[in-house]
């Protein structure tokens, strides 16, 4: 991925489309588009080859719509984070495949571990201290994005759309642990 940022980055200075002072910051940024691409590109290729194409995009959307905020664990490179990260899709879409729990006890679960994901957040990592402010502002956010997905897994539930309810709930579950391990630093 490296070298074609950087050819596609030449190619921008050349063109005199972005300045050649700030190489390093577009660069930075041109990889990180790259490798959210491929990111998701095989996550939903996982998906898709488990035929749980949506279930993927429900999970990948409510987890990293709250660890965005909330924190979480992160891996010390990004071949670790990308083993990681594709193991935890992989477990997480056997686990909803295989769960089978009551409408009820999903909901409760899922309030459970909202509560609890509010409680811990943010879970911040030792590379990227935040100010009260931050924690505020983030702890906010959280809150906000835990109601919205309670309140879209009891629509879920409510229509009984297949295994979204207990997808949402495995997200919450999986984002908790990362929090915890961000916490113990030993996982």
């Amino acid at each position: 991925m490296t070298s074609i940022s950087e050819r596609l980055l030449g190619s921008l200075i050349k063109e005199n489309i972005i300045s050649a002072e700030d190489r390093e910051i577009y660069l930075f940024g041109i990889k990180e588009l790259f490798s959210q691409i491929f990111t998701y590109f095989i996550m939903f290729g996982i998906g898709a080859a488990l035929g749980m194409l949506i279930e993927t995009i429900v999970f990948t959307a409510v987890y990293m719509s709250l660890r965005v905020y909330a924190g979480g664990y992160h891996a010390s490179t990004q071949l670790r984070c990308y083993i990681l990260s594709f193991g935890m899709l992989i477990a997480a879409l056997l686990v909803i495949r295989w769960i089978n729990v009551s409408e009820i006890v999903a909901g409760g679960a899922i309030i459970l571990i909202g509560g609890i994901i509010y409680f811990m957040a943010p879970s911040e990592h030792k590379n990227k201290p935040l100010s009260q402010n931050e924690k505020k502002i983030y702890k906010k956010k959280v809150g906000k994005r835990v109601i919205v997905c309670i309140m879209i897994a009891f629509a879920a539930a409510v229509i009984d759309v297949g295994k979204i309810l207990d997808t949402i709930g495995v997200a919450m579950m999986l984002l908790v642990i990362m929090m915890i391990c961000n916490r113990q630093e030993k996982c």
